[in-house]
C-alpha cells in the first residue's frame, strides 16, 4: 500500500486523496469548513466525545494540498467570524485594516 504521509498516524494512500478531491468538486460552493465536515461523516472520524473531528480533518486536507496532492477550495473571509474580536477591542481587524474599525466606529457599533 502507497502511502502518501501520516497525518496523526493515520497512513493517507492515494485513493484517500482521490477521494477527498472528489468531495471538493462534487461540492464546489461549500466553504473547506464545511467539506472537512462532510469528510469527518463519510470516514466516520469523531473524537471520543462523539464530535466530528472537523479540525484535524482540514489539518489533513491542508497538508494534502502543502504536498500537492489536493486543490482545497479558496479560504473565505467571513466577516462577522473573522472580525468578531473588533467588537471587544480597540484593534484594527487583522483580515482588513484600519478602514473596518474607523467605518464601524462612525457607525456607531459600539467600539470600546
Amino acid at each position: 500500500m502507497q502511502v502518501l504521509l501520516r497525518y496523526r498516524g493515520r497512513p493517507v494512500t492515494p485513493a484517500d486523496a482521490r477521494f477527498i478531491q472528489d468531495l471538493i468538486t462534487d461540492h464546489p460552493d461549500a466553504s473547506r469548513r464545511a467539506l472537512s465536515t462532510k469528510l469527518c461523516e463519510a470516514w466516520n472520524w469523531r473524537q471520543p466525545n462523539g464530535h466530528p473531528r472537523d479540525m484535524v480533518c482540514r489539518g489533513l486536507m491542508l497538508a494534502l494540498h502543502g504536498a500537492g496532492h489536493i486543490e482545497p477550495p479558496p479560504v473565505r473571509r467571513d466577516l462577522l467570524t473573522c472580525c468578531t474580536h473588533l467588537l471587544h477591542s480597540e484593534f484594527a481587524c487583522c483580515h482588513f485594516g484600519q478602514g473596518l474599525a474607523v467605518q464601524a466606529e462612525r457607525a456607531n457599533l459600539g467600539f470600546r
